[in-house]
């Protein structure tokens, strides 16, 4: 019986240590992230670009800046979307677009019926409505794409942008990781260790 006391209030005090424990971590968790956000740079303007692609019947992909969004409309339904693309502009001036189009799965070119339809949108600010947007720009699928039996189509679209930041030297600087030697190996221990 003692014992069976004995282990209720081990169990006891190990809750309630744990419990302040994770208290002061979760305390210190919220002051990290507070210090963190204070050093964060804000900006005076907040402009939007948006991307909205509307397409049916073919398969898409994105580039901005020769990045790939990482949205991706590669599956063969339709599909309408808006593609924030702040994130893939890495300072103020031209910026370039291409749209990389392909014909639906199990199909040699792109159809008759296929449909793409693209709209650069602008906003002053992040948390405009949509009713405010400024179009820059607008492309489509020439009509007649059926008829020219291709593989393949692109469409571009350069446009200049203004922007409150400059990321430009952090990807001049930056490593590409893809010429690290063994580096899903590299990552993957380090995760085991961390873990």
């Amino acid at each position: 019986m003692r014992c069976l006391f004995g282990m209720f209030y081990f169990t006891l005090f190990s809750c309630l240590g744990q419990s302040i424990n994770q208290k002061e971590m979760e305390e210190e968790i919220i002051a990290y992230q507070d210090k963190m956000y204070d050093k964060i740079e804000k900006f005076d303007t907040r402009p939007l670009y948006v991307l909205q692609v509307n397409k049916n019947n073919c398969r898409v992909l994105v580039f901005c800046n020769d990045m790939p969004h990482w949205v991706t409309f590669f599956d063969n339904t339709g599909a309408s979307t808006p593609l924030f693309l702040n994130d893939y502009i890495p300072k103020s001036g031209k910026q370039l677009i291409t749209v990389q189009i392909y014909p639906k799965e199990g199909q040699e070119f792109i159809a008759d019926n296929a449909d793409v339809d693209i709209k650069l949108k602008y906003a002053k600010d992040k948390d405009d409505g949509v009713d405010t947007y400024t179009n820059l720009a607008h492309v489509e699928l020439p009509e007649d794409i059926g008829s020219k039996k291709l593989p393949y189509f692109e469409l571009k679209i350069l446009f200049e942008a203004t922007v409150p930041f400059d990321f430009s030297k952090d990807l001049e600087t930056a490593q590409d990781l893809s010429k690290v030697p063994d580096i899903e190996k590299k990552v993957v221990a380090k995760y085991n260790q961390l873990r």
